[in-house]
């Protein structure tokens, strides 16, 4: 089947005229899936989310609203490079949350983009693979939502790297469908 990009939609327009899609499924089915956890009766907390990824987190906002980068982080035994550290994930785009918002709600929201960014590669890779916009929003459901994903909100570095995979799956794909330079 054509990739999404090229594939014609009922109307005769191409499908990636319905880019939004994916987005906008998948983050009103994280929020439908998370609802406690955005009405604010539920808080990230259990285990390494309270005992390692506040802290890390906290100590990297605080070096960088300093003006200092966080090289060495001296909490954990007699310390160890920050960078080297693995939770540390120093240089993750969603670590900008932690300096324009409140530690719990950045690192909710990451906790939330993760799966939204799980769905949208689950869909994109889906979409290679189908011609039908249906099955590829379900794959994105069933791989973002599965039992072990769910289970992953409180260990940040396996939730990111499961949130990355499809992407990768899909980057891959299009690089041996067309292998070229910029790919």
């Amino acid at each position: 089947p054509p990739p999404m990009e090229t594939a014609p939609s009922a109307a005769g327009t191409p499908q990636a005229s319905r880019w939004w899609l994916a987005p906008a499924a998948a983050s009103l089915a994280t929020a439908l899936f998370f609802w406690k956890l955005l009405l604010g009766s539920r808080v990230l907390g259990a285990r390494d989310v309270l005992r390692v990824y506040f802290p890390v987190r906290a100590y990297w906002a605080q070096r960088l609203a300093e003006g200092q980068f966080p090289e060495w982080y001296g909490a954990d035994g007699l310390g160890q490079s920050f960078v080297g550290l693995t939770v540390s994930g120093a240089f993750h785009p969603t670590n900008l949350l932690f300096l324009v918002l409140p530690l719990e709600s950045a690192l909710t929201l990451g906790v939330l983009l993760a799966f939204v960014a799980a769905f949208c590669g689950a869909f994109a890779l889906a979409r290679r693979f189908t011609s039908g916009v249906a099955p590829a929003l379900l794959a994105g459901a069933l791989f973002a939502f599965n039992g072990y994903q769910a289970s992953l909100t409180n260990n940040l570095a396996y939730l990111f790297a499961a949130a990355a995979l499809p992407w990768v799956a899909w980057a891959a794909d299009r690089l041996c469908e067309a292998p070229s330079v910029p790919r």
